[in-house]
């Protein structure tokens, strides 16, 4: 085999490694011994400490308070140049997750041009349903008390139209009561829906709208006196009236719900 490495082809290295194998060789070698007991191991970095923990925490985001979201209610509304855009607003409107548990938003119903606009507290389950509002007995009873004084939702000239709508467009929760809290972000809403509808009278059906429109609470007591609603710029005579609900509870109030019908079936005959 040449010494000289350098001067080796293809098949000379084959042939030397051949041989090599051949003879049992299985390890590669280097021409010079080593002392592995002088050789230092290889030494790796130490690993870097973990940081130390900040020991004052970030603080937690401060909660929305119910004033800046009736704020911040207001000013949507208050945006609004029409019907279809305040339903898009309260929709789009973060402030309120009653939403969550309704299966429809209604936002209102009935005839837009009518001399009267009804407001009750919030759909029932049977309104979710369904998707329209007075689905069940108590709507009934709605169509009959008004259709007494000669309204009805499905008329089509103003003076004997009525167009309705809700504090809340979504079914309450267990269909309980609204809050406090939930009537300051509420409210915004329902003055901006008078003010774009601006009709000539106001029914408030419960004690709910009562609270909503005219900031006071005690049915029994608001309707025995006169109120304007005020929302914006436009001003009309609200009406505080039993809801069709309280009435089939409690049908002896039926004789002072048809007395306060009368009020409102006269100041619209004033009125013309």
């Amino acid at each position: 085999m040449r010494s000289d490495l350098d001067q080796m082809d293809y098949w000379d290295a084959f042939a030397a490694l051949s041989w090599q194998a051949d003879l049992g060789v299985v390890d590669a070698l280097a021409e010079e011994p080593i002392n592995r007991f002088d050789v230092q191991p290889e030494t790796k970095p130490a690993p870097l400490a973990p940081k130390a923990a900040d020991p004052t925490p970030a603080p937690a985001p401060k909660p929305v308070s119910v004033s800046d979201l009736a704020i911040a209610a207001d000013a949507a509304a208050q945006a609004a140049p029409s019907l279809d855009a305040l339903r898009a607003a309260m929709d789009g409107f973060q402030g309120l997750d009653l939403r969550q548990g309704a299966r429809n938003m209604i936002f209102a119903q009935g005839n837009p041009e009518a001399d009267v606009m009804v407001i009750s507290e919030a759909p029932s389950r049977a309104d979710d349903e369904a998707g329209q509002g007075f689905s069940d007995e108590a709507g009934k009873l709605f169509d009959a008390m008004f259709g007494a004084i000669g309204l009805s939702r499905g008329a089509e000239h103003p003076e004997a139209a009525l167009y309705f709508t809700y504090v809340c467009p979504w079914r309450m929760p267990q269909d309980r009561p609204i809050t406090d809290a939930e009537h300051k972000i509420l409210r915004p809403f329902v003055l901006r829906h008078i003010a774009l509808r601006a009709p000539k009278a106001v029914v408030l059906l419960g004690n709910a709208a009562c609270v909503s429109v005219l900031g006071q609470s005690g049915l029994q007591r608001l309707r025995e006196a006169e109120h304007r609603a005020t929302a914006g710029a436009h001003l009309c005579p609200a009406f505080p009236i039993y809801a069709p609900q309280r009435l089939m509870k409690i049908p002896l109030l039926k004789r002072e719900a048809w007395a306060d019908l009368l009020k409102l079936k006269a100041t619209l005959e004033g009125q013309i």
